[in-house]
C-alpha cells in the first residue's frame, strides 16, 4: 500500500470499496491503510461494521477500528451492541 496518512482522506471510499469486495480477500492492507488515515475513516468504519453482512468484512472494520486506537472511541456503543446482540443468541450465555 505504500505510505497514506491523514491527507488520503479521499481514499476512503475507494478503500471502503475494496473491504466490500469478495468475503474471501485477505482485508488487513485495507483495514490497516484506513486505519492510517485516521478519524476520518471512522464514519465509514462504523458504518461497515453496523450494516455488512459479512464476517470478514466487519472484522475488518474491527481491526481498523482497533489501530485507530482511542480516536475510535465513538464506536465503543457500536461494538457493546454487537457483541450484546450476540450474547442474546448464545444459548449457553
Amino acid at each position: 500500500m505504500g505510505r497514506i496518512g491523514p491527507g488520503a482522506k479521499e481514499a476512503i471510499p475507494v478503500l471502503i470499496d475494496k473491504l466490500a469486495e469478495d468475503e474471501g480477500n485477505d482485508h488487513h492492507p485495507v483495514a490497516t491503510a484506513l486505519a492510517r488515515i485516521g478519524p476520518d475513516a471512522l464514519p465509514e468504519l462504523r458504518r461497515v461494521f453496523r450494516e455488512s453482512k459479512h464476517a470478514a468484512q466487519r472484522v475488518a472494520a474491527i481491526h481498523a477500528l482497533g489501530y485507530l486506537g482511542a480516536a475510535a472511541r465513538q464506536a465503543v456503543p457500536d461494538l457493546e451492541a454487537a457483541l450484546k446482540e450476540v450474547q442474546d443468541k448464545d444459548p449457553a450465555g
